[in-house]
């Protein structure tokens, strides 16, 4: 495991587990084949209510990540406030205001953004539009914070992609039947 995939985030309840992994999935038959064609849009997506992490509604993937992928962070705008709120609030403790933004634990959440009084960071968190839960009411609601982190997942599926291609990441047939799953070949 690469400790860069790996770490905690910050929440009002405490620090949650990160830990990215990828896995090559065979395509052994049409519905796998179906499921992984899908685009952003086709993959429903939760959105929680930052306190408290109550449900709202569900939009797609497709409605949050739309090549927005990375935070820019721009010295020349920071006025090195006293006590610098992107300093103290990022939930992976990326940023720090003499070092900048520590790239192998970023994850792009945006809160940074938010927060920074003199617009130094830079990320397009989009307004969503959400059908609320248990209505017919459609509501526009701003991206806030996004707990994962589309460019990392990128990062380490090209990884895996280069292991398999060049010999790194051997693929091999199954050692066995998963007793609760019935076979698929």
């Amino acid at each position: 495991m690469n400790p860069e995939y790996m770490g905690s985030f910050k929440t009002s309840y405490g620090r949650e587990s990160i830990c990215s992994i990828a896995i090559p999935i065979p395509i052994l038959n049409e519905a796998i084949w179906d499921n992984i064609k899908k685009s952003d849009k086709e993959v429903p997506l939760t959105v929680l209510n930052v306190v408290g992490r109550s449900k709202v509604g569900e939009i797609t993937y497709g409605d949050v990540w739309d090549n927005n992928f990375i935070v820019k962070y721009d010295p020349s705008k920071c006025k090195e406030c006293d006590d610098c709120p992107s300093d103290g609030k990022c939930p992976t403790d990326a940023f720090d205001i003499k070092e900048g933004i520590n790239r192998s634990k970023c994850f792009n959440c945006g809160t940074c953004a938010v927060v920074c009084p003199e617009n130094a960071f830079e990320i397009n968190l989009q307004t969503v539009k959400v059908i609320l839960d248990g209505t017919n009411e459609g509501k526009e609601i701003p991206v806030v914070l996004r707990q994962s982190d589309r460019y990392g997942a990128i990062k380490l599926a090209n990884q895996l992609k280069n292991m398999i291609i060049n010999g790194k990441f051997p693929l091999k047939e199954p050692t066995g039947e998963l007793e609760f799953y019935p076979r698929v070949f």
